[in-house]
């Protein structure tokens, strides 16, 4: 209340301009999560608004638009990033194809470098001993804009260099490794959008090329 009175700020209890100081002091010590549920029940509605079939529904359309035939990956896509990322490449792309996806990988942290999960996704396409099943992109991203750092993801194609991508995944670097490839290669992989300001999970594309 103090801060409140410091700042100029006025508070309030349920919407209520008029609540006295006890009230407010009340308010104060409310549970973050109220444990007794019986007194929501009856005035609380929960609306989902966006989920990640939100973000996926509108990749489909885009990919029709533009005359891919869709595969549908679900919105419960999970596992390890880098395996996640070799089966796209490898079982997923297919001319003409648009296999999209959404949902959240997991990294298994084996070293302290940069980078987050849809980052390694799209390096786990380039790991030793995977081969691009046709020509076309693989691409990772989160919906909220940012990959544990300012890139949202990354996009890597069968032309995209593999020199230092096993040496990355297993530094769980993959951040430096893309920033490497932009200013000393010329390859920019990176996807930047900037924050979107909602976080629906991550979605996943396999393009094949028509």
């Amino acid at each position: 209340l103090a801060v409140c009175e410091q700042r100029g700020v006025a508070p309030a209890v349920l919407g209520r301009d008029d609540a006295t100081a006890a009230e407010l002091a009340d308010a104060l010590h409310f549970a973050e999560t109220p444990k007794d549920s019986a007194m929501f029940e009856s005035s609380v509605a929960n609306v989902i608004l966006v989920d990640s079939s939100t973000a996926v529904d509108a990749m489909r359309r885009e990919a029709v638009t533009r005359g891919y035939t869709v595969r549908e990956l679900g919105t419960q896509v999970c596992g390890e990033a880098r395996t996640l990322g070799a089966r796209l490449a490898r079982d997923e792309l297919c001319r003409g194809v648009a296999a999209i996806g959404g949902g959240e990988t997991t990294v298994t942290v084996t070293g302290n470098g940069q980078g987050g999960r849809n980052q390694e996704v799209a390096l786990g396409a380039l790991a030793d001993g995977v081969e691009f099943a046709c020509a076309g992109c693989v691409a990772s991203l989160g919906t909220d804009g940012a990959d544990n750092g300012p890139n949202a993801g990354a996009l890597v194609d069968e032309r995209t260099p593999r020199t230092g991508v096993d040496d990355a995944l297993a530094a769980n670097d993959s951040a430096t490794l893309l920033a490497s490839l932009a200013v000393d290669r010329g390859v920019e992989c990176r996807l930047v959008s900037g924050k979107t300001g909602t976080n629906v999970a991550d979605v996943f594309l396999a393009l094949g090329k028509k």
